[in-house]
């Protein structure tokens, strides 16, 4: 917009290009972003260096200002114009042009032309392209970049406006474009890529060879896309394009779907109308070709390796045929050598086919049942089995023979000589060949009558022992009770009388005499201890014995509660619990750990607390109880004695007991078909386990 002040005359001047022998800009005045004001019209001025630039520069250049009224003009706008306009005068023209058009064919208005859409929004154009109508008629292609110029307060003061011909290079789109339609209706796959590799055209043959669309090959690196093999190198193939223009070869290359395809490949190295190198490429597809060589060759050489053989086959069978009767000869030979060992053995020989059918027996087979080959092949063997052996013997046979493992029975033959039957057992394996498939089965039958009579015999005798063991067993209950019945009522009656003679004479009494009482009420009540502890184990081996869970807590926490010698003042117990759970005869179980938890007590040095320590320990299905004390300790040759019947380590003035403690927990954990052991040094102390089964 042009200001009308008093100040302007005082104002600096900004010119823009003016370039003889065309009219100047406008002198309107405009004011620039610094608030001077500048002349459109003076814009070059007369006679300044930039006027002829603008002269020299092969595109034209004008200039409209806020109305769209022409400012300046160089002289290549007017050629391509065809005709010069009138400077700072609306003659109806667009921007210089008699008419606009666009690319479509469509007339462009005045108000629609770059510059005044830029002079109305002030936005910029680049490149913008259209068809300017010159006064002649004719029409030229151009490309139009327009910069808005803003006044101080930023409103639009006018454009500066470049446009170039580019008539040339739309024709020459033009053929490329039909040349491009040409190429894609060939069959061959042609494809364009610049100097770096990027694909920049692709036509339909490529998309039918290489399954890839124009769109998803334009851009891309034709050595990535198609990833091509040898023989060539994408450095060493531009070389050659570069030297020579041209080349021809053979390649192979991937295909979208994963084939490797054969063309032979045409490349021809040119330039596009930016003068960028750009290579044409041409293939055709020659894989059916190059698999119909390959076959060729193929067939080529396998008649020659037919030929080169054919020299040596009839040697090789010759050899073979050689080969086959020396075989033929061994095998005759192993059977005669097999048949002569059959016929040897004391013992029934068989052979069968593999699903079981008798192919063969020695002699010994027939000198038994009286029946040959021709009566026992196939299954008529089974005729000469005992009627209650047979059912029970021919099932053993087939499982055997349907499961391929090795058959054993135990059956009895008729002998044909007496009519008797006779035990025998028969055994079988199966011979397989080297695929594991069988193809026979070698067997035996031995008699085995005299070995079944002994132990029918020693059954008998077994019958009979063990009725006189029961009664052994009764007899030795009644001992028992009698022992108990018997024997203990007296001594306790010693006992009693010795204990009431001392309470009630004592003081009648010597020295001696009373030790010979108090002897006498020892005596009586270690024998009493014996009797039980005898008793005790005799029961145990009479006991019937049920399995049962057992928590090994409860029963610490019950022996501890009932035996004296275990309590806190007179011993330390360490129990480390839980100890779990095992299966097996409370009753048992508790007599076995309060044994060994009072042999731990007792056997200390004079003097010394005892320290018992109780824990558990899994052993696979098992569990290990461990009793350990800080006693006197075994010696290593007396390790293996202290289980034994009446086995006493030390004397009875030491420590009291019987010998037969250990001897009853090793029965009672064997009862429960556990095991005992210890571990011991001597001095130090002893560690007793038992092992029962775990739960």
């Amino acid at each position: 917009m042009v200001r009308k002040d008093k100040q302007r005359r005082d104002l600096p001047r900004r010119t823009l290009v003016n370039t003889p022998p065309y009219a100047p800009i406008s002198s309107a005045p405009v004011e620039d972003a610094r608030g001077g004001i500048f002349c459109v019209g003076s814009a070059l001025g007369s006679h300044t260096p930039a006027e002829h630039l603008a002269s020299l520069i092969p595109v034209g250049i004008f200039a409209c200002d806020a109305a769209g009224h022409i400012t300046f003009f160089n002289r290549r706008a007017v050629e391509l114009w065809g005709r010069e306009p009138s400077i700072g005068k609306d003659d109806g023209s667009f921007c210089g042009a008699m008419r606009v058009w666009r690319l479509d064919g469509s007339v462009m208005g005045r108000m629609d032309t770059p510059p005044m859409q830029s002079i109305l929004t002030g936005k910029r154009f680049r490149d913008q392209e259209l068809i300017i109508e010159r006064p002649d008629g004719s029409r030229l292609a151009c490309s139009m970049s327009v910069e808005p110029q803003s006044d101080s307060t930023g409103a639009v003061a006018g454009v500066i406006a470049v446009i170039q011909d580019i008539t040339e290079r739309k024709r020459a789109e033009e053929l490329l474009t039909r040349q491009a339609d040409l190429l894609s209706q060939t069959h061959d796959a042609i494809f364009a890529w610049q100097w770096n590799g990027t694909i920049v055209f692709w036509n339909r043959g490529a998309e039918r060879l290489y399954g890839y669309s124009a769109t998803e090959a334009l851009g891309r690196k034709t050595f990535e896309l198609l990833k091509m093999e040898a023989p060539r190198d994408f450095d060493q193939l531009r070389y050659r394009l570069s030297r020579d223009g041209q080349c021809m070869e053979e390649m192979v290359q991937l295909a979208r779907d994963g084939r490797r395809v054969t063309v032979e490949s045409r490349l021809v190295l040119s330039r596009s109308f930016d003068a960028q190198p750009v290579v044409l490429e041409t293939n055709r597809d020659i894989s059916d070709r190059k698999r119909a060589e390959e076959d060729l060759r193929e067939h080529a050489r396998t008649l020659e390796a037919v030929n080169r053989d054919n020299a040596n086959l009839y040697r090789a069978v010759q050899k073979e045929l050689a080969e086959h009767k020396a075989a033929e000869e061994a095998v005759r030979q192993r059977e005669a050598e097999f048949r002569l060992l059959a016929e040897s053995l004391p013992l029934m020989v068989w052979i069968t086919a593999p699903a079981g059918e008798l192919v063969y027996v020695n002699s010994r087979w027939a000198e038994f049942t009286g029946c040959d080959l021709a009566a026992t092949r196939g299954s008529g063997w089974s005729a000469a089995l005992h009627p209650d052996d047979r059912e029970r013997a021919t099932s053993a046979w087939q499982k055997s023979v349907t499961e391929g493992v090795l058959f054993e029975a135990e059956y009895r033959l008729l002998r044909a000589a007496d009519q008797e039957y006779v035990w025998h057992i028969a055994r079988a394996i199966p011979v397989r060949d080297d695929a594991g498939a069988i193809v026979k089965w070698f067997g035996t039958s031995t008699d085995i009558d005299a070995q079944k009579r002994a132990e029918e015999r020693l059954e008998r005798a077994v019958k009979e022992r063990t009725a006189k063991l029961r009664e052994t067993v009764g007899e030795l209950e009644a001992f028992s009770y009698s022992v108990s019945h018997d024997l203990r009522a007296p001594l306790r009656a010693m006992y009693g009388y010795s204990v009431a003679l001392m309470e009630d004479a004592a003081e009648r009494l010597s020295a001696n005499e009373r030790e010979y009482l108090a002897r006498i009420s020892r005596g009586a009540q270690r024998l009493d201890r014996l009797i039980n502890d005898v008793l005790t184990y005799s029961r145990l081996a009479r006991t019937d014995v049920r399995f049962d869970p057992v928590d090994l807590d409860r029963v610490l926490h019950e022996i501890l509660l009932q035996y004296p010698s275990l309590q806190a003042d007179r011993a330390e117990v360490r129990v480390c619990s839980p100890l779990g759970k095992v299966l097996g005869h409370e009753a048992l179980v508790v007599q076995s750990v309060s044994n060994l938890m009072i042999n731990a007590a007792k056997f200390v040095r004079p003097g010394e607390r005892p320290v018992v320590t109780i824990w558990s320990e899994p052993r696979d299905e098992r569990l290990r109880l461990w009793v350990q004390d800080n006693g006197i300790g075994i010696s290593p040759h007396n390790l293996g004695r202290i289980f034994g019947m009446f086995q006493r380590l030390n004397p009875d003035s030491a420590y009291e007991g019987t010998g037969i403690g250990l001897s009853i927990v090793k029965k009672a954990v064997e009862r429960m078909n556990g095991e005992v052991g210890v571990e011991s040094e001597e001095g130090v102390g002893s560690k007793f386990w038992l092992e029962l089964k775990r739960l």
